[in-house]
């Protein structure tokens, strides 16, 4: 994690101290785990590390900046860019449609385990965007009409049913940044 990185986790941290936080789970991915950690300390909770909350496999394209992707290969990054929610990268890449599906389905078991009680998820923009466009009702191919900065927080609320899919989500707010004010923000990565 670079030094941003960490400053962003710990405001994350700062902005989410006062709140009653009951379960803490992060992808088992390095960056996402020590995110999770600040979090953890400051609530004094363990991270619970979910597979299933790992950023899309990208194939190919794994480690690559945007012009590193395009330059490498173009008509295959042509086919990532236009956003086909069904495309899904050469060497093992994942298509939108199968993230979106793993997410929803993590995030609808992760709820079910803790009914009433208030969960934080620390994961990556394809696994985040992916789900909130699904709870939202937009297609997966489409542009979004959000933004997801990194270490932004989006709050939701879960009805569940008898079968965790079958619940609905509510969105109350979207990829909230005020905690982050003053610190620089990253662009041109491949996420």
């Amino acid at each position: 994690m670079t030094p941003l990185g960490h400053h962003q986790a710990m405001a994350v941290a700062r902005r989410l101290s006062t709140t009653a936080i009951h379960a803490l789970y992060s992808s088992d991915l390095g960056r996402t785990v020590t995110t999770a950690g600040y979090l953890g300390q400051s609530g004094g909770l363990a991270v619970v590390q979910e597979p299933g909350l790992r950023e899309r496999h990208n194939g190919i394209f794994e480690g690559m900046t945007l012009a590193e992707a395009r330059e490498s290969h173009p008509t295959e990054y042509e086919r990532l860019a236009r956003r086909d929610a069904d495309y899904a990268p050469p060497g093992g890449g994942e298509s939108l449609r199968a993230v979106s599906d793993r997410a929803c389905r993590v995030m609808s078991e992760i709820a079910a385990r803790h009914p009433g009680e208030r969960v934080a998820i620390v994961s990556h923009g394809a696994v985040l965007s992916t789900f909130l466009r699904r709870a939202l009702g937009l297609p997966l191919d489409a542009h979004p009409h959000f933004s997801l900065r990194n270490a932004c927080l989006s709050w939701v609320t879960y009805s569940g049913m008898a079968h965790p899919e079958d619940g609905r989500w509510h969105i109350l707010t979207l990829g909230e940044v005020s905690h982050l004010d003053g610190l620089p923000t990253l662009q041109g990565i491949v996420a």
